[in-house]
């Protein structure tokens, strides 16, 4: 659960990164 969560966030940083 908690490796799932870190991927999640790791995803959120990536897309964000890519729309900025």
């Amino acid at each position: 659960a908690n490796d799932d969560f870190v991927a999640a966030n790791d995803n959120m940083e990536t897309a964000f990164v890519a729309a900025a």
